[in-house]
């Protein structure tokens, strides 16, 4: 399946099937799971971000679920939380990748549709292997490294099925690694709220 083909089938389940809205008692629930997947890049996530339509796709698909917790509201607009990743790799890349990043997520009071809300975690990752990927982009790579993720969320705060595209990293973190590594892909899920 083509990158664009998963986007466009992550984007379409997730605007068309939560016509299904939270009842009452499920709006509001700090318990989601998500499903997504998407394709590895030969870029830095500057071109990702800025320059969408001049990404170097790589041969190299993940897909995964992560399990996430608000933990707290730190005001109106911003909350805390943590999420857990389960990631396999195929392709180039030809692992499993098990991610745990805390995030903070700006929510506007008065969102715009399809906008949602707006995300970046940051925290450790743990690949069965050294993926691939980054040795063929870097010249090397290690198992254990930091990752981050920056995410657009699409929808109705009340939807119980809301999609979202997120910018998938991994690197050497300046400091991690006494070499320069890392990767970026691109994914698209949706999210359940319960």
């Amino acid at each position: 399946m083509k990158n664009t083909e998963i986007l466009g089938c992550a984007l379409a389940v997730g605007l068309f099937a939560p016509s299904v809205h939270a009842d009452e008692s499920a709006t509001g629930k700090d318990r989601k799971l998500a499903v997504f997947a998407g394709q590895m890049t030969f870029d830095d996530y500057g071109t990702i971000a800025y320059d969408p339509g001049n990404i170097d796709w790589a041969d190299s698909h993940l897909a995964g679920l992560a399990y996430s917790q608000k933990w707290r509201d730190i005001s109106q607009r911003f909350t805390l939380g943590w999420e857990v990743q389960l990631i396999g790799h195929t392709g180039i890349n030809d692992h499993v990748e098990l991610n745990i990043p805390v995030w903070i997520r700006y929510n506007p009071i008065d969102p715009w549709f399809p906008f949602q809300s707006a995300g970046f975690g940051v925290g450790p990752s743990f690949a069965s292997s050294p993926p691939e990927l980054e040795i063929e982009r870097k010249g090397q790579s290690q198992r254990a490294m930091p990752t981050w993720f920056m995410e657009l969320e699409f929808g109705d705060p009340d939807w119980v099925v809301s999609p979202f595209i997120r910018i998938h990293h991994r690197s050497d973190g300046y400091i991690f690694a006494d070499f320069d590594t890392g990767s970026n892909g691109v994914v698209a899920g949706v999210r359940f709220s319960f």
